[in-house]
């Protein structure tokens, strides 16, 4: 989970416990730091702001792209300053989910568990 903002880090982290108990969930506060994490301990799904000091979202989208990971990470995007033109670049990326937040809890749960479902299932 990658956000600069520490409310927002509190609050999607305990989301995603109840989505889902059964992972672990590193916390990053930008860009830059969680690609350290992801390069030393590939995760199975990346939740990041796009607008963050440092490395951005899409900045680190790019970069999980670059690396040669044996299981690439999928991606889901949450911020609050999404519009169509930046909605449409991470699609472009092969993002299929970005969310404005507040985010609809029934729809991030949905893509939580699809995103995850598709790491095991390859």
């Amino acid at each position: 989970l990658v956000d600069d903002s520490k409310t927002d880090r509190l609050l999607y982290s305990k989301i995603l416990k109840n989505i889902t108990p059964e992972y672990n969930i590193e916390i990053a506060s930008n860009g830059k730091e969680a690609l350290e994490k992801i390069m030393s301990a590939p995760p199975a799904l990346v939740i990041t702001d796009h607008l963050m000091p440092e490395m951005n979202g899409y900045e680190l989208t790019m970069e999980i792209k670059k690396l040669d990971l044996k299981g690439k990470p999928q991606v889901i995007i949450l911020s609050g300053d999404i519009d169509r033109s930046i909605s449409a670049d991470y699609h472009n990326l092969g993002i299929k989910y970005v969310f404005n937040k507040p985010v609809n809890l029934i729809n991030f749960k949905t893509a939580v568990e699809k995103s995850l479902k598709k790491v095991l299932t390859g």
